[in-house]
C-alpha cells in the first residue's frame, strides 16, 4: 500500500512540471528530395517533442553552397559544417537552394538539434537526414582572347560563368614564350602548366595579357579557364579551352656603316685628319685600329696618352659622326694605317658584318710634300679578321674570310657548306641553330631563305628560295670576302 502512494506521488509531480521539463527529441526529421540536380531546392520537414527551437548543421563537401529559398530570408546565404538557427517551433519546414561547383555528384549530410528550456542543444534528441546533389554542368559560359588594336604582343582576355565564386587561368607551356599579366598588374613572368595567379580571378571578368617570344613564327598558345571549386581547388572537368597565337620575334635590321671617308687618304706622321662617317639601326660606334709596330694612334693633335690598337676603342662614338685622329710613325718609309668602324646595337654589341675599313698611308716624320690632300671616296664594304660580334666588355670582333664557289641545295656534303653554315651563325637571327655540320639540311635552307629576304634576294615561294644559287652565292661573298 506504502509503495502504491509512493508511485502516485511520483507521477502528481510529473504531471505538475511544465512541458519543456521533458526531454527534447526530435521525433521525425526528412529531406525530400533525397537525390536533386544543381540549383535546385531541397525541403526539410522536422517534428519534435519539447523543444524550443532547433539549431542544424549542414556537412557540405566542398564545391557545395546553401541559400534559403523560403520565408523572409529568401536568397539569403545558410553557412555550411556549422550550426545555425532554424526555427524556435516545434515543427515545421524550410527550402534551401543547393549549387555544387565541384565537378562531381556529392553527398550532404544534415542534422537538426533540438534546444532545452536553458537554450542549449539536446545532442542525444537530434535527428540526420541527408541528399545527393549533381554538380554544375556548365559553369563556365564564354571565354575569348582578342588581340590588342594598339600593341602588338598584348592580348584580353574575357569571360563569364555562373554558379563558382571565383576562376583561374592556366597557360600552356611553350619553350622560348614567356608571358606576363599586365592587368591584374603582375611584373613576373606567369608561370606555366599550372594555375598562373597567386589569387584567383572573378567569377566573370577581364585580364590583360603580354608576350615575349623568341622565335621567328607566331606560336599557338593553349590557355584553358579554370573554375575554382574552393580556395586552392579547381575543377579541371569543366574548365574552358581556346588558344590564341604569340607574334615572333621582330626581327631588327643589324646595325651597319653606310660610309666611312677620310680627310686626307695620304699624310705626315703626326698630322691630324678627319674622320666621318653615317650608319644605319646602329645606336653608337667604335674604331679599331690595325696594331703596327712604327705607328701609334691618338684621338685629336693634341693628346699624348696611344690609343688601344687590335680592339675597339673606349668610350663609343656617336651613330653618326665625325672625329679627328693622328697617326705617328717611327719609321723612315710610309707605312699604311688600317682604321676599321665597327657599329653597335643598343645592347652595345658590335656587329662586324657591317664594318667598314679604311686605309690611311702615313709618310715618316719631316716628310715635306706638296700634295693637296683628297677625300677618299667611300670604299667598299669590307671584312676584317677582328672577332665576331661581341659585347662591349669583351670586344672581340672575330669574323672569318671566305670564297664560295659552287651551287649549294639540300642535301649537300660540301666544304662550302660549312663555310654557309659558319657565316650564318655571325647572326643568330638568320641562324638560330648555329649548328655547323656540313650537311646542308632543313635548317641550313632557313637560315639561308632568311638571308635572301633580308637581302632581297628572293622569296619564300621562289625558284631557288633557301638554296645557294649565283645571286646569293655574290652576296655571300661581297659580305665575306675581304
Amino acid at each position: 500500500m506504502k509503495n502504491f502512494v509512493r508511485m502516485l506521488c511520483i507521477v502528481a509531480v510529473l504531471i505538475s512540471l511544465p512541458p519543456h521539463a521533458h526531454a527534447q527529441t526530435v521525433d521525425s526529421f526528412t529531406a525530400n528530395p533525397s537525390a536533386l540536380s544543381n540549383n535546385y531546392s531541397i525541403l526539410l520537414t522536422w517534428s519534435s517533442s519539447g523543444a524550443t527551437g532547433h539549431r542544424v548543421y549542414f556537412s557540405c563537401p566542398a564545391g557545395v553552397t546553401l541559400k534559403w529559398d523560403s520565408g523572409d530570408a529568401v536568397g539569403q546565404s545558410m553557412a555550411c559544417n556549422s550550426r545555425q538557427a532554424l526555427d524556435v517551433n516545434t515543427s515545421g519546414s524550410a527550402n534551401f537552394k543547393v549549387t555544387n561547383v565541384s565537378g562531381t555528384a556529392k553527398t550532404v549530410s544534415i542534422t537538426i538539434y533540438p534546444k532545452n528550456s536553458a537554450g542549449a542543444d539536446v545532442d542525444a534528441g537530434a535527428r540526420t537526414a541527408s541528399f545527393t546533389v549533381t554538380t554544375s554542368p556548365q559553369p563556365i559560359n564564354t571565354f575569348t582572347i582578342t588581340p590588342s588594336a594598339t600593341v602588338a604582343n598584348e592580348f584580353v582576355l574575357n569571360w563569364a560563368s555562373v554558379d563558382i565564386p571565383a576562376t583561374n587561368i592556366q597557360f600552356d607551356c611553350v619553350e622560348g614564350i614567356k608571358i606576363y599579366s599586365k592587368n591584374p598588374a603582375i611584373s613576373t613572368v606567369l608561370p606555366c602548366g599550372t594555375p598562373a595567379y597567386t589569387s584567383d580571378l572573378a567569377a566573370s571578368g577581364t585580364a590583360t595579357i603580354t608576350t615575349e617570344s623568341g622565335k621567328l613564327d607566331p606560336t599557338a598558345i593553349g590557355v584553358r579557364l579554370v573554375p575554382v571549386i574552393a580556395s586552392g581547388s579547381y575543377d579541371g572537368t569543366h574548365s574552358f579551352v581556346t588558344s590564341f597565337a604569340a607574334p615572333g620575334k621582330t626581327i631588327v635590321p643589324d646595325p651597319t656603316v653606310l660610309t666611312f671617308t677620310s680627310g686626307a687618304s695620304t699624310v705626315v706622321s703626326g698630322a691630324p685628319v678627319t674622320l666621318t662617317w653615317t650608319t644605319t639601326q646602329a645606336a653608337s660606334t667604335s674604331l679599331q685600329f690595325q696594331c703596327a709596330s712604327d705607328l701609334s694612334f691618338y684621338l685629336g693633335s693634341t693628346s699624348t696618352t696611344a690609343l688601344p690598337c687590335g680592339s675597339p676603342i673606349q668610350p663609343t662614338l656617336g651613330a653618326t659622326g665625325s672625329t679627328t685622329i693622328s697617326i705617328l710613325s717611327k719609321g723612315s718609309y710610309t707605312q699604311t694605317a688600317r682604321v676599321t668602324i665597327f657599329p653597335a646595337n643598343t645592347a652595345g654589341t658590335f656587329f662586324g658584318p657591317g664594318s667598314r675599313v679604311m686605309n690611311i698611308s702615313v709618310m715618316p716624320p719631316g716628310t715635306i710634300t706638296a700634295e693637296v690632300p683628297t677625300p677618299l671616296a667611300t670604299p667598299t664594304l669590307a671584312q676584317t679578321t677582328t672577332p665576331a660580334p661581341t659585347t662591349v666588355a669583351t670586344p672581340q670582333i672575330t669574323k672569318p674570310f671566305y670564297t664560295f664557289a659552287v651551287p649549294l641545295v639540300r642535301g649537300s656534303k660540301h666544304p662550302d657548306v660549312k663555310k654557309v653554315q659558319t657565316f650564318l651563325a655571325l647572326n643568330p637571327l638568320l641562324y638560330p641553330e648555329g649548328s655547323v655540320t656540313g650537311f646542308y639540311g632543313p635548317a641550313t635552307m632557313r637560315g639561308v631563305g632568311r638571308f635572301q629576304e633580308k637581302y632581297g634576294l628572293a622569296k619564300k615561294g621562289d625558284e631557288g628560295y633557301g638554296s645557294v644559287g649565283p645571286k646569293t652565292r655574290a652576296k655571300l661573298n661581297t659580305l665575306a670576302t675581304p
